[in-house]
């Protein structure tokens, strides 16, 4: 049975080997490039989720069915507020 202190003792060995080597003889090719251009500007979204909150709003009745019309209406009421959001705060 192999206990934590084993483990650990494997990964300080390692570790310690890693240390002991140069730059040039460490392996990075499975590592990808950075692309920082496309760390600059973030997609929102894409791995982050802002948290989500039930509200009550009033909205004309034609422009909520024309909404609704739509399958995952509130989805895209949130897309065009986030957008008109955006656009709004670049002007302050």
């Amino acid at each position: 049975m192999k206990y934590i202190s084993d483990i650990e003792n494997n990964f300080t060995d390692e570790i310690n080997a890693l240390k002991d080597m140069s730059e040039k003889e460490l392996d990075l090719s499975d590592i990808p490039e950075i692309d920082f251009d496309k760390l600059k500007k973030p997609i929102i979204g894409k791995f982050y989720r802002p948290l989500k909150k039930p509200i009550s709003i009033r909205m004309d009745a034609d422009v909520l069915e024309w909404f609704k019309s739509y399958k995952h209406y509130q989805k895209i009421i949130n897309t065009i507020c986030r957008n008109y959001m955006q656009k709004h705060q670049e002007r302050k």
